[in-house]
């Protein structure tokens, strides 16, 4: 029975582990895409102010 509740905890902490990796991804993702964005609109806000 034992060995069956450590797999079971095993198996949490893979689910909590990739979990965590994939929302980091996601974190990462965003705020690259808006690090892309502001420097995309302040070369435009600068095109225009030319």
């Amino acid at each position: 029975m034992s060995d069956q509740i450590d797999a079971l905890f095993k198996g949490f902490s893979g689910i909590a582990d990739s979990s965590i990796k994939l929302t980091k991804a996601i974190v990462d993702t965003i705020f690259a895409g808006s690090d892309l964005g502001s420097s995309a609109i302040k070369g435009v806000t600068d095109a225009v102010s030319k």
